[in-house]
């Protein structure tokens, strides 16, 4: 497995921590680490956007298609992170779904993110078990207040 940074998990805590930050102040009937998770979802929504789209040059020929299904789920995402933020069952459906289809598509393509990975994309799976974890968390945070919903 090649060396993974800490830079990235850094910013990420100190990304969290100013979401939580903005969230204590917010005045709203939505349960704060519901916001917390919508925020830090849409950022880290966009932000994959971002990625997939600047290295969509560079990709050879026969992931295209990946990238390109990666880039429509992320929008598809956040119009499921706009339907949580107003507090709607539809946006948590959304939300589950495309969280289901990423993970399931990572582990096809990478391998496990714990154990043995494939090891010809072991760079690539080097964060796949912390952002698999991150969207779990962002799941159960859902499903915890799903109730509330409308």
């Amino acid at each position: 497995m090649g060396s993974v940074s800490i830079l990235p998990f850094l910013i990420l805590i100190v990304v969290v921590l100013g979401v939580f930050i903005v969230v204590k102040n917010l005045k709203t009937d939505r349960p704060k680490l519901l916001s917390a998770v919508c925020i830090i979802a849409a950022m880290l929504f966009l932000w994959s956007a971002s990625l997939e789209i600047a290295g969509y040059d560079q990709v050879p020929g026969n992931n295209k298609g990946y990238i390109t299904f990666l880039m429509i789920a992320s929008i598809v995402s956040l119009v499921g992170v706009y339907g949580l933020w107003q507090m709607k069952k539809w946006g948590a459906y959304i939300f589950f779904l495309t969280h289901a289809i990423w993970i399931l598509s990572s582990i096809i393509l990478f391998g496990l993110p714990f154990g043995r990975p494939n090891p010809s994309s072991s760079q690539a799976s080097d964060g796949i078990g912390f952002v698999i974890f991150l969207l779990l968390f962002f799941d159960i945070t859902v499903l915890y207040y799903f109730k509330r919903l409308t």
